[in-house]
């Protein structure tokens, strides 16, 4: 039965014994016997390749060189064998063969023992003095021809077809490497972490009011606090957003004050640690990468205050007192900070220790009398800061009064009784 035959084995070996044949012609491989130019169409001569036997091809392949490839031009291609170089040969060695070149390759049926034969051939040519010197030559032969070369035969066509580049060499190939893809780079580690984690733990919430478990924290949790205030020092500001350096502010200025009440408690109120109990708040008790020694009150004040000028700030910092604005249970970030700025102002202002009214008389935190500035300069500018925030039930009772009449503030350590 008849099989398709792919003949690019058969014509690179063709190409490459022209090769061997035109590296040679010093040699003593000059022999009459590669000097008949015969070509392989020339023995195809029947109507149809089914008629075509072994013995119709049955031809001396070493004679077959010099009508494919004239002498000269397989030794230019051996020795100026570039890649710019290989379409101008291909169309040089196509006109002197008298081939045509084209763009589609096409397959023709060749019998089993033509095949076979063909195979035989080739491998007898494979083992002559000529390949065998050519062999053991240390250079690399290399034929870069794009295009498929087509040998006319009066009745049937022989389709060869190179590949883009074919090297024939005496040195082992080398083994493909892969290459892995590229691995996305890992995400920068939440340097608020620890301190999440402390205040889900330790914050609970009466009555409206975040206090802090001062007296159960771990001596493994107060390090992993340590460590996350050393390392908000470390990193400093530089580099970050308008946003994040408020949100950076808030958080080492609540953090710092956690320290301090662990590192001193037992205490009663934070104003104990100060002489004439004014508390700890002067202190250099931060380094900061960037700024150097900070106070409790040049973060608040020096920077907060005066960069941002924002009176809800004073809902943000926590001085450890039952009279301050709740601690947030999560750390502050460049997202987070006009939600906890709403949230901690509604929460303020409607609990009785941040606003209430009773009997017509409105008493608030002394934080609105400390910092009047923030909340407008006047006792008016406080009154209309609350009715901001103020829930429906207290805002109908803001709208009787006239003025604040009072100001009160409980400096008792938040923590649980």
């Amino acid at each position: 039965m008849p099989r398709l035959y792919n003949s690019t084995a058969l014509t690179a070996g063709l190409l490459f014994i022209a090769s061997c044949s035109a590296a040679s012609d010093d040699t003593a491989a000059k022999t009459e016997a590669h000097s008949a130019p015969v070509t392989v169409a020339e023995t195809i001569e029947t109507e149809t390749v089914e008629t075509v036997t072994a013995e119709t091809v049955d031809v001396e392949l070493t004679e077959t060189v010099e009508a494919v490839i004239p002498e000269g031009v397989a030794e230019t291609l051996i020795a100026d064998a570039a890649p710019e170089k290989a379409d101008a040969m291909i169309k040089e060695m196509a006109e002197i063969a008298d081939v045509e070149i084209v763009e589609e390759p096409v397959t023709t049926t060749v019998s089993e023992e033509v095949m076979d034969k063909a195979d035989e051939m080739i491998k007898e040519v494979a083992e002559t003095p000529i390949v065998e010197k050519v062999m053991a030559t240390p250079e690399t032969v290399v034929n870069t021809v794009p295009q498929q070369v087509v040998v006319q035969a009066p009745v049937t066509q022989v389709v060869v077809t190179q590949p883009a580049q074919t090297a024939v060499t005496t040195t082992s190939t080398a083994p493909t490497t892969q290459v892995a893809a590229p691995q996305p780079a890992p995400s920068a580690p939440d340097i608020n972490a620890p301190y999440a984690a402390f205040l889900s733990k330790y914050i609970v919430s009466e009555n409206g009011v975040n206090l802090v478990r001062y007296g159960s924290v771990s001596p493994a949790d107060k390090q992993s606090l340590l460590t996350y205030v050393a390392a908000l020092e470390a990193q400093g500001i530089e580099g970050l957003s308008r946003d994040e350096q408020m949100a950076y502010w808030i958080n080492l200025y609540n953090a710092k004050t956690l320290e301090v009440i662990l590192d001193n408690y037992p205490l009663k109120s934070i104003r104990s640690l100060g002489s004439f109990n004014r508390g700890p708040w002067d202190k250099n008790l931060a380094n900061v990468a960037g700024v150097g020694k900070m106070s409790l009150n040049d973060i608040e004040h020096g920077t907060l205050r005066k960069q941002w000028q924002e009176p809800r700030i004073h809902y943000a910092v926590n001085c450890a007192s039952f009279s301050c604005p709740n601690l947030a249970k999560e750390p502050w970030t460049a997202q987070n900070l006009e939600r906890l700025f709403d949230a901690g102002a509604r929460a303020y202002v409607n609990h009785p220790r941040g606003v209430s009214v009773e009997n017509g008389k409105l008493e608030v935190s002394s934080i609105y009398k400390w910092y009047m500035e923030d909340f407008g300069g006047n006792k008016a500018g406080v009154l209309a800061h609350v009715k901001q925030y103020a829930e429906p039930s207290l805002r109908a009772q803001l709208d009787a009064v006239k003025t604040v009449n009072r100001f009160d503030y409980d400096w008792d350590l938040n923590e649980p009784k």
